[in-house]
């Protein structure tokens, strides 16, 4: 089957309605998901393994069918994972660093460039030893060649610094930029950038969330293989753990705490018989300063 997501008209929460619930670690943001589901469109299943899922309604044990292409579908599953991932490891910390990671001479084979990434974080990691990662590869959108970006934090210390001349000599094979992640960039740190790059070889400072969204695109990673993941991470990257629960519950624990900051409702339209099988609301809510 083939699904369309659109945009769709938001609607109030019933308190009695269990939700999904994520709170991300570094803030405390609190992400609350209303799924309605039509009996008559997806199957529900559960994920087993790489290779079989369960149909739950039946308890039928299935393989995926993997094609020569990711399908939209699956693409847009593996960037709300990132978001959520990147939400729950990064807020914008001094101890935070994007860095992108580009080839001089064009790599057009996926797997060389995933190694070339890889010797260069063991390099990392035995100059810097506490730090973790999350990257994903994409395609230049000018240039048939595959290139990184990856956000860096070091558990142990407060505040990180690596000048991007050591980056990109660590590196050894092109052209790199390390960038200052804050949470709240204001015009004076537009401005400071340009003396950051002269001072600390940090060429600028970027928001967190405008990083996160542009890690998230889907856009320039259709051409990932099928067989591997649309990003990657280190082993002290904590998941996002999702809760459920009543969502009159959820609201009387935030309390007076918490402020709405962004609501959004998402619709999956079956596009052949143009019926929606699946309406989401999603509530993003920020604890107050």
């Amino acid at each position: 089957m083939d699904y369309k997501k659109e945009e769709g008209k938001n609607f109030s929460i019933k308190g009695d309605k269990e939700v999904k619930v994520i709170k991300y670690a570094p803030n405390g943001d609190l992400e609350i998901q209303d799924i309605k589901w039509n009996k008559n469109g997806f199957r529900k299943i559960e994920r087993l393994n790489r290779k079989e899922y369960m149909v739950v309604s039946t308890g039928e044990v299935k393989e995926y069918q993997f094609r020569e292409e990711k399908g939209e579908n699956g693409l847009r599953r593996s960037m709300k994972k990132l978001n959520q991932i990147l939400k729950n490891n990064f807020d914008g910390a001094e101890n935070e660093l994007f860095i992108t990671l580009t080839a001089e001479k064009d790599v057009t084979d996926f797997w060389e460039m995933k190694a070339k990434f890889q010797q260069w974080w063991r390099k990392m990691k035995r100059e810097y030893k506490d730090l973790e990662f999350v990257a994903i590869l994409e395609k230049h959108t000018d240039r048939n060649s595959w290139h990184i970006h990856t956000l860096v934090k070091a558990i142990e210390h407060k505040r990180l610094y690596i000048p991007n001349n050591k980056v990109e000599k660590i590196w050894g094979y092109g052209f790199t930029k390390t960038s200052r992640i804050i949470n709240k960039p204001t015009a004076n740190d537009i401005k400071e950038d340009y003396r950051m790059a002269y001072k600390d070889k940090i060429t600028e400072k970027f928001g967190i969330d405008k990083v996160i969204n542009y890690m998230c695109k889907s856009k320039t990673k259709e051409e990932i293989p099928v067989c591997e993941r649309c990003y990657y991470k280190s082993n002290g990257i904590k998941m996002p753990i999702p809760q459920k629960i009543r969502y009159d519950e959820t609201r009387q624990q935030m309390g007076q705490e918490y402020k709405l900051k962004k609501q959004y409702t998402s619709l999956i339209r079956d596009a052949r018989t143009k019926g929606i099988v699946n309406k989401v609301k999603t509530e993003i809510w920020t604890k107050k300063q």
